[in-house]
């Protein structure tokens, strides 16, 4: 009887941790989103009309055009996506500043931009669109 109440006694251990553990990894991947200096979202069109999104997260030092380009998303889907995974509350700088980056940037269509300031809405992002 001792030695069945010392496997319960391991078994309710074992429980009660994983979901310490399990619960802690819940809190980590809701914080993985944000970023103390909000995301930057840079836009822009090539010659072959084809337009590309690159969403990162906001630093103090201007973007090169390679890390555009690693993350860059050619679906206005996959961007919507990318920006549903953002905490609550998050800012969202749209970046149009051509000097600092040598590709074309600018803000798409009317259509475009209400699909994204709808997004942002719904799921409570701060977005600012010069």
């Amino acid at each position: 009887m001792i030695k069945h109440m010392k496997i319960e006694t391991k078994a309710m251990l074992i429980l009660c941790f994983s979901v310490f553990l399990f619960s802690g990894c819940q809190k980590q991947t809701d914080t993985l989103n944000t970023s103390t200096k909000g995301y930057e979202l840079y836009t822009w069109r090539l010659e072959s009309g084809v337009w590309y999104y690159a969403l990162l997260p906001g630093t103090n030092r201007l973007k090169d055009h390679s890390e555009l380009v690693v993350v860059q998303k050619t679906s206005l889907d996959d961007l919507e996506q990318t920006i549903c995974s953002l905490a609550q509350g998050e800012y969202l700088f749209w970046n149009i500043n051509k000097e600092q980056i040598q590709l074309p940037l600018l803000i798409p269509d009317k259509a475009v931009v209400d699909r994204i300031k709808k997004v942002c809405s719904e799921k409570n992002i701060n977005l600012s669109i010069p």
